[in-house]
């Protein structure tokens, strides 16, 4: 079984998130770990629904706490998944213990949201939290290393940090919502949270 740790705040696509994710050609169990604006009711449709946790980082490894499949999906309300994601996360964790979607999509195509790709997700592939799977040994080991800290450090910082190794599975097909706040502010000259970014990682 694979269930699949939603973070949410109030995001107007939670619904499309949870039906991508309710609609998998494979079964997946979903937990939705609520902010304060999260509309519980609906989740509730979905899975499970946690209490609010304040922090990016504290949220992501409560959900991963909760959850005793084998294989866990890391994802974040914004973000919908390709009905077969879960599948292809599967066969891909057969040869790695964390893998990250190797294909990700804007949800709409602007100039700036395809530079953010390009860069951020293809040139440095990096290990973002929505669109991460990976084996209940590597959550586990996740839960038990992390320092719990608020505001926006997720786990792509101890995943960076600790060198965990991660594989890109081109199968993984993932729609995000670019350019992103941080990228339209480094665009616009405003350097400051790339390097708090920066700073957290030493």
């Amino acid at each position: 079984m694979i269930t699949a740790v939603v973070l949410d705040n109030g995001h107007p696509d939670l619904e499309k998130c949870l039906d991508s994710l309710w609609n998998q050609t494979v079964p997946v169990d979903i937990i939705v770990v609520a902010g304060p604006n999260t509309d519980v009711e609906l989740a509730q449709q979905y899975g499970k629904v946690t209490r609010p946790i304040k922090g990016y980082l504290n949220a992501r490894i409560h959900g991963f706490r909760k959850a005793s499949s084998e294989v866990i999906l890391s994802c974040d309300s914004d973000t919908i998944y390709h009905p077969e994601y879960a599948e292809a996360a599967l066969e891909c964790l057969k040869n790695a213990g964390l893998v990250r979607a190797g294909t990700v999509i804007p949800k709409k195509e602007t100039p700036l949201g395809k530079v953010e790709i390009l860069i951020f997700y293809k040139l440095l592939r990096l290990p973002y939290d929505h669109v991460l799977a990976m084996r209940k040994s590597v959550a586990d080991y996740l839960v038990k290393t992390v320092e719990f800290k608020y505001g926006r450090e997720d786990i792509f910082t101890y995943v960076i940090k600790r060198a965990i190794p991660y594989k890109l599975c081109e199968n993984m097909i993932a729609f995000v919502d670019v350019p992103t706040y941080h990228f339209r502010k480094l665009v616009d000259g405003d350097y400051t949270t790339v390097v708090e970014a920066l700073s957290s990682l030493l």
